[in-house]
């Protein structure tokens, strides 16, 4: 989360898409925010602590990837280092989602006031444990010195380019032996297009900064320069295409190949949509 102006807007449009996607309908959408108005002291402290990171260390547009694309195994090591440190709070978010009572809340046996201590409670345990590991993650890379550029490109090339991963995925329930995802029809910033074009709009520039940095004379193949343009050009006409999804540059899955099970154990679907940076235009953002 990076600003700080507009704070109770962002929060109070989050609360909306998380607690009314996560309710099921079940309660109705006023109620449900003025329920949990106290629950968000740990995204306030979860948004600060990106603002922090971002004033240390400069927001995403700040960073530009590697001339080749490669991830220096120190670099790699840091990033698996912020990983590991914010996993106790990884853990309890993705529990607080395994948790959620979606059969109670469907039980038309319940009476509507039981749905909605039983809702509001659980939405409070998902927003807690969202906001804790967020402040994890944001106050980790500040202490080891990763910023919120390079946290985005390694994260988006290793879980998305190398290991196959996509932007979208996210937290799900199973119902009916049907998997149902909790924001997919959502407003929220986490929802499924709002992550997708969060990613596009990080990985395009970074990627063409990442090409002017080549054509100074910093990379003297020219073929990968071509290569690295046509790339650009299919992620600017795709929305859907994630980066080098037909192939990687053999220089980049080199650099990730020894560190492919290490990345794998330290992916969460869960926290996914919440990984990259929310950005200045995004619905419900406003700006510092």
């Amino acid at each position: 989360m990076e600003g700080s102006g507009g704070a109770k807007r962002w929060l109070k449009g989050c609360a909306i898409g998380c607690g009314v996607v996560l309710l099921l309908g079940g309660v109705a959408c006023w109620v449900t925010v003025s329920m949990v108005k106290g629950l968000f002291q740990g995204l306030r402290q979860a948004q600060e602590s990106a603002v922090a990171l971002k004033d240390d260390l400069g927001g995403v547009e700040a960073y530009t990837p590697p001339p080749d694309g490669s991830i220096a195994p120190e670099r790699l090591k840091v990033f698996l280092e912020v990983r590991e440190v914010c996993r106790p709070e990884r853990d309890g978010l993705e529990q607080a989602i395994a948790d959620f009572p979606v059969e109670e809340l469907s039980d038309e046996s319940v009476g509507g006031f039981e749905k909605l201590r039983r809702g509001v409670g659980a939405v409070s345990r998902v927003l807690d444990g969202l906001g804790r590991y967020l402040t994890s993650r944001n106050q980790a890379l500040q202490k080891t010195r990763m910023g919120l550029g390079e946290y985005t490109y390694v994260y988006s090339v290793a879980y998305y380019s190398f290991l196959g991963h996509r932007p979208a995925e996210g937290p799900a329930f199973v119902r009916d032996g049907r998997e149902v995802p909790i924001l997919e029809h959502s407003d929220s910033p986490l929802s499924p297009p709002q992550v997708r074009r969060r990613y596009r709009r990080y990985l395009v520039p970074m990627l063409k900064r990442q090409l002017a940095a080549a054509e100074e004379g910093q990379l003297e193949a020219g073929d990968w320069r071509e290569r690295l343009a046509a790339e650009i050009r299919r992620l600017e006409e795709d929305p859907e295409r994630v980066a080098w999804q037909d192939g990687l540059p053999e220089a980049i899955a080199a650099s990730l190949e020894p560190f492919r099970e290490e990345l794998e154990a330290a992916y969460s679907r869960t926290t996914n949509p919440a990984e990259l940076p929310f950005a200045e235009g995004e619905q419900g953002y406003r700006g510092r």
